[in-house]
C-alpha cells in the first residue's frame, strides 16, 4: 500500500472534520 502526500491530507482532514463533529456531540450532550 502506497501512501502519497494527497491521501495523507485527505485522511487528516478528514481525521479534523470527524474529531470537530464528535466534539460537537459531546458538547451537546452536556448541555
Amino acid at each position: 500500500l502506497i501512501t502519497t502526500p494527497i491521501k495523507r491530507g485527505i485522511d487528516f482532514t478528514r481525521g479534523k472534520q470527524i474529531r470537530t463533529i464528535y466534539i460537537m456531540v459531546i458538547r451537546q450532550g452536556y448541555s
